[in-house]
């Protein structure tokens, strides 16, 4: 996210295209994003990151009574959203997990069947130094574990896409230029950091 949100891509990319916050925001600073997003800026948002039905659910909510909860909102984790709080989520974007990071801290991570049953694309990113592993495909790799574990039956192939197309389409959105995937004229990205 550090590095999305700069948007110093040699010029091409035009600024204020995705805007992102680790922080809570405040009501009134939601409604700022939801306007912006509604103008087509891209919105990444630390949310909801720890246990189900824990406080910081209500970023969640904060996010849906602001109108947040549209097409251009990339929320980081969402662990802590119980499952029918997606289905308020109309025309979703994307959700970008980090689930060794959440595990380790949390004992939990995003409800992939939920979230692909409602048609959110999934993303995979490297949490922050402390709790996240040394890189994506760290992460990618425990993504694979607990597919297999949990019988959510994601192949190679929907993991890769985690790390590459889908967080490249979300981008390409905000930047009306194609990223993350291999084809004359597109911006090569390795992932979306949830740091």
């Amino acid at each position: 996210m550090q590095n999305i949100e700069d948007e110093t891509l040699n010029g091409e990319i035009g600024r204020h295209q995705v805007l992102a916050s680790r922080l809570t925001l405040k009501p009134e600073q939601l409604g700022e994003r939801a306007i912006s997003m509604r103008q087509g800026a891209t919105f990444i948002y630390h949310c909801a990151e720890g246990r189900p039905g824990s406080i910081v659910q209500r970023e969640y909510r904060a996010a849906h009574t602001a109108g947040c909860l549209q097409r251009r909102l990339v929320a980081i984790h969402t662990n802590a959203v119980d499952l029918a709080s997606y289905d308020t989520w109309s025309n979703s974007e994307a959700i970008v997990r980090s689930p060794f990071s959440n595990l380790w801290l949390y004992g939990t991570t995003t409800d992939v069947p939920s979230a692909l049953a409602r048609e959110i694309s999934l993303c995979i990113g490297s949490d922050w130094g402390p709790s996240g592993t040394r890189n994506v495909l760290g992460e990618l790799k425990v993504a694979s574990l607990v597919s297999e574990a949990k019988g959510w039956g994601l192949s190679p192939f929907d993991l890769v896409k985690m790390i590459t197309a889908n967080p490249g389409d979300v981008l390409a959105e905000a930047w009306q230029r194609q990223a993350g995937r291999q084809q004359p004229g597109a911006l090569g990205i390795y992932c979306l950091t949830t740091a």
